[in-house]
């Protein structure tokens, strides 16, 4: 099972929980353009986190930002 089979398990407590087994991992949180938050490690996406506000499925993304026109800019956070 991967890391992000792993966290959708845990999805349903609204809780994000990243299990590490292996030291160096490169973790990213990427704001889209218009868009979520993308969770990735490893350049694998684990979880889109929302940013607009109007999702129902908090903290998640559930495409809202789509339908109520959400404009945002693009960023990128390394975490070390």
């Amino acid at each position: 099972m991967n890391i992000a089979e792993n966290i959708f398990k845990f999805r349903k407590y609204s809780t994000l929980v990243v299990i590490m087994k292996e030291k160096e991992k490169e973790i990213v949180i990427e704001a889209a353009e218009n868009g979520p938050y993308l969770v990735k490690v490893d350049k694998e996406i684990l979880t889109a986190l929302c940013r607009c506000g109007g999702s129902k499925n908090k903290p998640y993304c559930d495409g809202t930002h789509a339908k109520i026109g959400f404009k945002a800019s693009k960023a990128t956070i390394k975490v070390l």
